[in-house]
């Protein structure tokens, strides 16, 4: 579930990025291990396919910041979190 989340978020951040770029996103589709946001054309300025490409991995790092000093701490379920995070950011 929780990497499912993660990999739903990740995605939502391409999709958040590309909107705010003024392009729409198709569909979501999600998979075991990973993800695909469909947008519905490519952005025209390489600044707004950077921004694109880099918002979903930017949501995992973000989570796994916030979830680094419970993690610390020795939560093993946070330890498992942070993981997951850092391990769907490069994807």
């Amino acid at each position: 579930i929780v990497l499912f989340g993660s990999v739903i978020l990740h995605e939502l951040g391409h999709s958040i990025a590309a909107l705010q770029c003024g392009i729409k996103t198709r569909d979501i589709t999600i998979y075991p291990f990973g993800g695909i946001a469909r947008i519905e054309s490519d952005p025209e300025a390489p600044r707004d396919e950077i921004i694109i490409s880099l918002a979903g991995p930017a949501v995992n790092l973000i989570l796994f910041i916030l979830c680094l000093p419970l993690a610390l701490s020795g939560s093993y379920w946070a330890t498992l979190f942070c993981n997951i995070n850092i391990n769907v950011m490069s994807c």
